[in-house]
């Protein structure tokens, strides 16, 4: 089995699962299920809006929350971030599109605060908000033409919101949105 395959394998278990399934596996197994973890980032205490670990049913009842118009697909959150699902109907796309922003934004939060933030692949943290120095931050901030003098992007995910002046936090939460989104298509693609 490739470090890929175990890396699917291994999106859809629990973390208590691997390390008991790691300590019956040989040593061939045991490094390349290693190798596949390390490529997955490292979990933090809060993962509850970590989309791309979403099986079916996860999706199924998040989705159900939206009052789509249409039937609701089988899918996982992989699938959803990857654009790999079809909705019947227009306006259910564009509610899902948001809803998928809305999550990616509070797990960013989340993780903000997480005692143990996520720590995701080396090729995707440029964008973990949660993450970023101050000068990433100011960067980000010149980039949207906003000038607030914000420490951290553990600040800027909390705090630092009430800096902004009417109509800043909503331009800054859509580039967020989208930052976010990109990350966790990278981490799904790391």
């Amino acid at each position: 089995m490739s470090a890929a395959e175990l890396k699917e394998m291994i999106s859809k278990m629990e973390h208590k699962d691997l390390k008991e399934m790691l300590s019956k596996m040989s040593d061939e197994h045991h490094t390349l299920l290693t190798k596949a973890l390390t490529l997955a980032g490292k979990p933090g205490s809060n993962m509850r809006g970590a989309i791309w670990l979403w099986n079916e049913e996860a999706c199924a009842e998040a989705l159900g929350e939206n009052e789509l118009e249409g039937e609701i697909p089988k899918c996982t959150g992989k699938q959803l971030l990857m654009e790999e699902v079809k909705f019947e109907k227009g306006d259910d796309q564009k509610k899902v599109d948001t809803m998928v922003k809305r999550v990616i934004q509070m797990f960013m939060e989340d993780q903000a605060q997480a005692e143990i933030p996520y720590e995701p692949p080396e090729s995707a943290k440029g964008r973990a908000v949660w993450m970023w120095s101050q000068d990433q931050v100011k960067e980000f901030l010149g980039e949207v033409e906003i000038e607030v003098d914000i420490a951290s992007g553990k600040e800027l995910l909390t705090d630092g919101r009430n800096k902004f002046k009417d109509g800043q936090d909503e331009k800054v939460q859509e580039v967020l949105g989208n930052i976010g989104k990109m990350l966790v298509q990278d981490i799904i693609m790391a």
